[in-house]
């Protein structure tokens, strides 16, 4: 109900009315550290869904970990054959074509819900994915 009251206010005036700076949760950099931590776990095998700056972001955090980055998947069809950080990046019909190689798929993408139908209209089963944030 709280946010629907909040997309909903008629101007700032009606906003503020209901605003409580009590309730707000301060940013916390070292929270969204720990979140891409409780995912991404150390023995496990990964292929990754993003090619960009958070792809990169995930490649990092899995050697970091001690876990393994096997490939990276792109929708953009100009990344595929290319490498990031030496992992090579295919198309994502290589989920399915190389599923024994890997433990999990990490989505490292602002665009999750849309990968994540994707992938489940491809079969893989969600217990599988796993969202870096």
């Amino acid at each position: 109900a709280g946010l629907d009251r909040v997309l909903h206010a008629a101007d700032i005036r009606e906003f503020a009315s209901f605003w409580n700076p009590e309730k707000v949760i301060g940013f916390n950099s070292g929270i969204v550290e720990d979140m891409s931590t409780v995912r991404v776990q150390a023995g496990l095998k990964y292929a990754v869904y993003g090619a960009g700056r958070t792809g990169e972001a995930a490649l990092h955090k899995i050697n970091e970990v001690g876990a393994t980055a096997v490939f990276l998947v792109d929708s953009d069809r100009k990344k595929w054959g290319t490498e990031i950080e030496g992992c090579e990046v295919c198309s994502p019909d290589m989920l399915t074509e190389r599923r024994q190689e890997y433990d999990k798929i990490l989505i490292a993408s602002t665009y999750f819900e849309e990968i994540m139908d994707r992938l489940k209209k491809l079969g893989l089963e969600e217990e599988t994915i796993a969202i870096f944030e």
